[in-house]
């Protein structure tokens, strides 16, 4: 019976086989590729949208610490629009065409048959743009949080070893003929400090900037974490409208705060996070912080997004224009 049992397992086809079919089937012919900071909302904005439709997640494929593959690649690399680098543009086929497979790369998918794939990784802003434009079947997404709670929010997760070094930006060099040269002694300046929270805010504004300046408004959907923490179901909705692989919303189920949770760290449902302020980042970052962290987002030009009490100060389909018109 036990030799049964195993030559049963053996002949079972796997979940990689499953992924296989649905690459050759064509399933994955508009893959959706959500970028953003660590904690600011990626792998939550991937289970909600996992919840309406049966997309395969692919967790963090460009991420060395997760796939083996892409060990290549430094922490936050750019790649210049039109440059080429093989390597990356190898793993990239793989991971676009749904070909990929690691362990830990399908954390939730249960499915054998998908809606879509979707992609999401925190390391990829800076060659976002460079791969989407060699790629035209990619719709990317770009989640924007508040820089000072995705800060705090990482100084409470010490254990995750999170990119502490804004100076190693200046090691790239088209990075910095491109886009870090009026910064360089802004950046050179912060480095020095001891000041988690400040390295933080401008290695948010570093990796935030650089896809903004690049993706034209037809180009790249923006959602701020706060939106869809507010207005879940009508965020998802008004993305989901601007996606190739978008379904009719009336097959769509709407999802239940109860039911969905939107990080595996906090444990809170989104209708127990509403209960607390977007500000409240404000009881635990110092008032000369606050002062020195919004002037770094004024030197980058970023500083338009939030008011004062931690919400967007203006809509996700305005960004784009604004920060293209500051710097034409």
């Amino acid at each position: 019976m036990r030799l049964l049992q195993h030559i049963k397992q053996l002949l079972r086809p796997s979940n990689q086989t499953f992924i296989a079919a649905n690459a050759l089937i064509g399933r994955f012919k508009h893959p959706v590729w959500v970028i953003g900071a660590g904690r600011s909302g990626t792998t939550w904005l991937c289970n909600l949208m996992c919840s309406r439709l049966k997309y395969r997640f692919l967790f963090e494929p460009f991420q060395a610490s997760h796939n083996p593959e892409a060990n290549f690649l430094p922490s936050h690399y750019y790649l210049r629009p039109g440059e080429s680098n093989p390597k990356l543009e190898e793993l990239a086929n793989k991971i676009f065409r749904g070909k990929e497979y690691f362990p830990g790369s399908d954390p939730v998918n249960k499915h054998k048959l998908f809606d879509g794939l979707l992609v999401k990784d925190i390391s990829a802003n800076l060659f976002s743009y460079a791969l989407s434009q060699s790629k035209p079947e990619i719709d990317p997404v770009l989640i924007l949080r508040n820089p000072f709670a995705v800060a705090l929010s990482r100084k409470n997760k010490p254990e995750w070893r999170w990119f502490n070094e804004p100076e190693e930006f200046l090691n790239q060099e088209y990075l910095v003929l491109d886009y870090l040269d009026p910064y360089k002694k802004l950046i050179l300046k912060i480095s020095k400090s001891d000041d988690f929270i400040l390295k933080q805010i401008l290695i948010w504004a570093v990796i935030n900037q650089v896809p903004l300046r690049q993706f034209s408004a037809n180009q790249l959907q923006i959602v701020f974490y706060e939106d869809l923490l507010q207005h879940t179901n009508r965020e998802l909705q008004r993305l989901e409208r601007s996606l190739r692989s978008h379904s009719d919303d009336s097959k769509t189920p709407l999802l239940n705060d109860v039911k969905y949770q939107p990080s595996k760290t906090t444990g809170l449902t989104s209708s127990e996070l509403r209960k607390k302020s977007p500000s409240d980042w404000q009881k635990h970052v110092s008032k000369k912080q606050i002062s020195r962290g919004a002037r770094i987002l004024e030197q980058f030009g970023l500083n338009f997004l939030y008011d004062e009490n931690g919400n967007p100060a203006v809509s996700a389909a305005e960004i784009l224009t604004r920060i293209q018109n500051n710097h034409n």
